[in-house]
């Protein structure tokens, strides 16, 4: 199985250390939309490795999901509520 590290791993190593440099890098597709809310943050968390400014995933079902206070993968919740 590869995972989202992988994926990072694989594209810093075609791209280099500072193959991305003052750019963002957009993940999408097929394998994006199957992958967890902790993966993408992976992937997003790591495209600095490349040296871009940052990663980003077009929002979707899943982030509105997150978003919305539905029980995520990454830690519960949802963006930006207060917890008690």
């Amino acid at each position: 199985m590869v995972g989202p590290k992988d994926v990072i791993l694989h594209l810093v190593g075609t791209l280099g250390a500072a193959g991305a440099t003052f750019r963002v890098l957009e993940f999408h597709g097929d394998a994006i939309r199957a992958m967890s809310t902790s993966g993408r943050l992976t992937l997003c968390n790591m495209a600095v490795e490349a040296g871009a400014t940052a990663g980003i995933v077009p929002a979707d079902a899943e982030t509105m999901r997150l978003s919305q206070g539905g029980s995520g993968r990454v830690g519960g919740g949802g963006c930006g509520r207060a917890r008690p």
